[in-house]
């Protein structure tokens, strides 16, 4: 049941935005994209929940992960990890 929310957003991405908008991609290249929309925001997830932040600037970087699937994590994991307290 864990995974069931994983497993709804790569039939999501598969189905719905890569078939829609590219039709011309292989299936290596869905595996690849479908693997980069569920593993980076786990990444940036696993860096966020632990760490040390001023204020409410954790909650905001979780919530951008979550509601902007691609870029919010690639930023996170670009510029937010500099704005931890250490």
């Amino acid at each position: 049941m864990r995974f069931a929310c994983l497993t709804n957003m790569n039939y999501f991405v598969k189905h719905y935005l890569i078939k829609k908008h590219c039709p011309m991609l292989t299936q290596a290249e869905l595996i690849i994209v479908g693997s980069l929309v569920v593993i980076l925001p786990v990444l940036a997830l696993i860096s966020i929940i632990p760490g040390k932040f001023e204020k409410n600037d954790k909650l905001i970087w979780i919530l951008a992960v979550l509601l902007v699937p691609i870029l919010g994590p690639i930023i996170y994991l670009l510029a937010g990890r500099k704005n931890k307290i250490k």
